[in-house]
Formats: C-alpha cells, sequence, structure tokens
C-alpha cells in the first residue's frame, strides 16, 4: 500500500557520481591551490558565467548535470528579481 504522504526528491550534487568520483580524486594540495588569486564574482549572474565558462565544473559535475543546475539557477535568478523587495516598497512610498 502506497502511503499519501510518499515522496520522490531528486537527488543533489552530492549523488551525482561523476561529481563525486572527481570531488574524492582531488589531493589536499589540488583544493589549495583552487583560488588562482583572481577576484570572484560579485553579483549572481556574472558567477553563473564563469561557472559555465569552468573546465573544472564541467569536468567534476559532467556536461548534462551542469547545464541543467545553471538553467535552474539562472530561473531562480529571474524570479529573485522579479520580486519587489520591502525596502523597494518604502523608498517608493517615501520618494512618491
Amino acid at each position: 500500500m502506497v502511503s499519501a504522504t510518499e515522496q520522490h526528491r531528486v537527488a543533489g550534487a552530492v549523488f551525482h557520481p561523476a561529481g563525486v568520483s572527481a570531488f574524492l580524486s582531488f589531493s589536499a594540495s589540488d583544493l589549495a591551490d583552487a583560488y588562482d588569486g583572481t577576484n570572484l564574482p560579485t553579483d549572481w549572474l556574472t558567477a553563473l558565467d564563469a561557472l559555465e565558462r569552468s573546465e573544472w565544473a564541467r569536468e567534476a559535475l559532467g556536461e548534462a548535470f551542469l547545464g541543467v543546475y545553471l538553467k535552474v539557477k539562472r530561473a531562480e535568478y529571474r524570479q529573485f528579481m522579479a520580486e519587489v523587495s520591502e525596502q523597494d516598497w518604502r523608498w517608493y512610498l517615501h520618494q512618491a
């Protein structure tokens, strides 16, 4: 008998076999040298664009997973930017 509360959840990146094996194959020195001293992105879209260009991410996560992840994060960004924040409402109401 199937319960009415049964749920199906999609496994996260932790369960992506290519991502796990790629992560486990790195040594401590690889991880220590991952940051090359360049400035990190300071906004959401620039970070996603950098991730899309990253050969490391493509190898570690796999082409298919990275593509889906980027689509989801860009959709989340559009949804987030479509919301008017409480602070914006306060500014608009006081400026009117």
